[in-house]
């Protein structure tokens, strides 16, 4: 049975425990299997992406009966109630409808949302990226609270009904290969270490910047060789390859 997670977020973890290390959040409204438990820690399955971590919770989760057909595009957000109010991040997934009945309790919507086929323009999806901006780096993390590379441009495009694996090294997969010189807004850019394991991930801006998550989110100057970074006077990530999702 799939369920619809209920908390604004939570960290997801690689073992049952809380000081294991965290691999992603889950937002709210976002559908998962369980499959398998410990204690009081299920492990799940996220019905986006696949990914599996483990989330400590004791109380039941809300099935997936609901219809959470639209997605949160506005980092402020939130379920209100007279006295109890549930923040939703960016990517969380919620009803249509101006009400939502959810612990017993009747919440007002109050978040810009969209349907992920409504159409869209590149100025909307960079518009989006850049409402991040200044968000803390955080591994695992998929919120302004903190975010980090993949998350960022997975989130990213989830608003607009392009679903992206978890990582930067899955997310190439996707789309397919153009050069530097045919790049264009709102295209991918992966970056490599020096074994070739590609590590990082940003959206490509005009005149050679791109948006992407490094200490912060954050826009620097890109080029044929990768990120340069003008603070430090140096390149901090190689490039290893674009890919094009907007129009493959």
């Amino acid at each position: 049975m799939a369920y619809i997670f209920n908390l604004s977020n939570y960290p997801l973890r690689s073992e049952a425990r809380h000081a294991s290390e965290m691999v992603s959040e889950v937002l709210f409204g976002e559908s998962f299997d369980i499959v398998g438990q410990r204690a009081s820690w299920l492990k799940i399955k996220l019905n986006s992406d696949g990914y599996e971590g483990w989330i400590e919770h004791k109380a039941p989760f809300t099935d997936s009966g609901l219809d959470f057909d639209h997605i949160v595009m506005d980092h402020h957000g939130a379920l209100s109630h007279s006295d109890e109010e549930i923040a939703l991040p960016i990517g969380s997934r919620i009803g249509g409808s101006e009400k939502l009945k959810l612990h017993g309790k009747t919440f007002t919507v109050n978040a810009r949302v969209r349907k992920p086929d409504d159409g869209f323009t590149t100025e909307d999806l960079v518009g989006l990226a850049r409402s991040f901006l200044n968000s803390p780096y955080y591994w695992g993390g998929r919120t302004h609270a903190g975010i980090d590379c993949s998350g960022f441009v997975q989130v990213v495009f989830s608003v607009f009904g392009i679903a992206l694996p978890r990582d930067a090294y899955q997310q190439a997969e996707n789309g397919h290969n153009i050069t530097f010189t045919e790049a264009s807004t709102g295209d991918l850019a992966f970056f490599a270490n020096e074994t070739g394991k590609i590590t990082h991930v940003g959206i490509i801006l005009e005149n050679g910047r791109i948006i992407h998550a490094s200490e912060k989110v954050r826009i620097d100057r890109f080029d044929e060789q990768g990120i340069w970074r003008e603070d430090i006077k140096e390149y901090s990530h190689q490039l290893h390859s674009v890919k094009q999702l907007l129009n493959s």
